[in-house]
């Protein structure tokens, strides 16, 4: 394990403080499978000491949702959770009472977000109980003609802040549904609710006809700038062949106005080849848009994988050889869009999504994180633009997660697949000491993982976290010893 050489002399203190600090068990963690929970309120529970409290073990049960109920978490930061949920009591309102949700985790309650068939949005408190079949009461009781279920809604990414909620949705109409998934034209929205009364601020139509089929999460992108003044979203055409519409826009957050159209710069016609987060690449030619400041430039040679926080990360490749050994040799580098510095991170490609997991939780998270490509991977953890990693590892010295997120000074590893000495283990990793803290029994290869003081995402639920780093639980249970890495 390879890390910073100024943190060497500081790691056995640094690892000792966390140690000394955890007064929790190694004990089960989270499960898959979502089992009844025991009926706790928010007085019965262990609150988070602090919103910077990196959680050092979590409940086995989950806190959200209630029930087998089809979910998808889309962002997460402190209390609350932004995502969709198959509402019983919202059959025959939306389609198959899937809709876009806010969760308050303190209660927990749960807010839907529906269309009101005019272009606008409502928000309801809703009960997460499964039921069997839609209730009686949710749909007509006399009916004329064939039962409508109402509008199919096409989750999209979302992002918190403190304040806000930022949640993007597509509507289908049901006179357009020939499919399951829905692969017709959708509008698609941005909703900005309130977190502390529960209401809809504003909400603003950014595409009429848009493709949003299943692969919607994959193919548009919100976010957050650092000063959470803007919105950037981009929606490409991925995966669609017929002609379809794309979209880029930079949105004021205080009243999602538009501040910049992608379309004020590019021909007519144009269709997005990739959204990048705070860029987007222009399809059948070289051409990179910003949203931030709205400057296009070539790519030339460049083979961009992402845009964040003001840098772009990439391989420059030499399309003279299309040989797979001259490929992996094809160094990776980011360089600063407003100054034009170039690092160099690697000197093979790297990739920023881990094995299997395509669609990442928004966290406000601003650590890079890399796997690398092919058989030599390298998995790092560091500082936007930094040539040197805070946390770094090839395959041959340890397995690389099949994903990861950070909180505070804490990387949370999914193992990998195919690590049979240590299947189904979370590793807890000090950023700063550069050891493994705890290690937590589950089963998380192949999803997203997004932490908080409050607990973690893991299978599209929500389990709470019982204790934290630097925090006493005021147990007489003993201290947990490092894990030797």
């Amino acid at each position: 394990m390879h890390r910073r050489t100024f943190l060497i002399s500081t790691a056995i203190i640094g690892i000792a403080g966390y140690l000394g600090a955890c007064s929790r068990n190694l004990k089960t963690g989270p499960t898959p499978s979502i089992a009844p929970a025991p009926t706790l309120g928010p007085e019965s529970r262990v609150l988070p000491p602090a919103d910077d409290a990196a959680p050092s073990s979590f409940s086995e049960f989950p806190l959200w949702p209630e029930g087998d109920i089809q979910t998808t978490v889309t962002a997460l930061h402190k209390q609350h959770l932004c995502g969709t949920a198959e509402i019983p009591e919202l059959h025959g309102r939306v389609s198959n009472g899937l809709c876009p949700v806010v969760v308050d985790l303190s209660g927990p309650s749960t807010w839907a977000i529906i269309p009101d068939g005019k272009e606008n949005w409502s928000i309801m408190p809703v009960r997460m109980s499964p039921s069997p079949s839609p209730s009686s009461s949710s749909s007509p009781a006399t009916t004329t003609g064939p039962y409508d279920p109402g509008p199919t809604i096409a989750i999209g990414p979302a992002v918190l802040d403190d304040s806000y909620a930022y949640i993007t949705a597509g509507i289908h109409s049901t006179k357009n549904l020939t499919s399951e998934p829905p692969k017709g034209p959708a509008s698609i929205h941005v909703i900005k609710v309130s977190l502390s009364d529960h209401t809809i601020v504003a909400s603003i139509c950014v595409a009429k006809n848009y493709v949003a089929n299943d692969k919607f999460l994959y193919r548009v992108t919100l976010t957050l700038d650092v000063e959470h003044g803007t919105l950037l979203i981009v929606g490409d055409t991925r995966g669609v062949f017929q002609k379809a519409e794309s979209f880029g826009f930079r949105i004021n957050a205080a009243d999602l106005s538009i501040q910049f159209d992608v379309s004020t710069v590019l021909a007519d016609g144009f269709q997005v080849e990739e959204s990048l987060g705070e860029a987007l690449l222009v399809k059948d030619n070289a051409v990179i848009v910003y949203l931030a400041t709205g400057v296009s430039e070539d790519r030339g040679q460049k083979v961009i994988k992402s845009v964040k926080d003001g840098w772009v990360y990439y391989k420059e490749s030499d399309n003279s050889s299309r040989e797979l050994e001259a490929y992996k040799r094809d160094a990776f580098r980011a360089q600063n869009i407003a100054t034009g510095e170039n690092i160099l991170l690697a000197d093979h490609p790297q990739q920023f999504h881990g094995l299997a997991t395509q669609i990442p939780i928004y966290t406000n998270q601003h650590e890079v994180i890399l796997y690398g490509e092919y058989g030599d991977s390298i998995f790092s953890v560091r500082q936007p633009g930094s040539a040197t990693p805070i946390l770094s590892w090839n395959s041959g010295e340890r397995a690389i997660p099949s994903t990861a997120c950070v909180f505070g000074d804490i990387a949370y590893l999914a193992p990998s697949k195919h690590v049979s000495n240590r299947e189904g283990a979370l590793q807890l990793v000090s950023l700063s000491a550069g050891q493994d803290v705890n290690e937590i029994p589950i089963s998380a290869w192949g999803d997203s993982i997004a932490v908080s003081s409050w607990g973690i995402v893991l299978h599209d639920a929500f389990y709470p976290a019982d204790a934290w780093f630097g925090y006493p639980s005021g147990t007489s249970e003993p201290t947990p010893t490092a894990v030797n890495s």
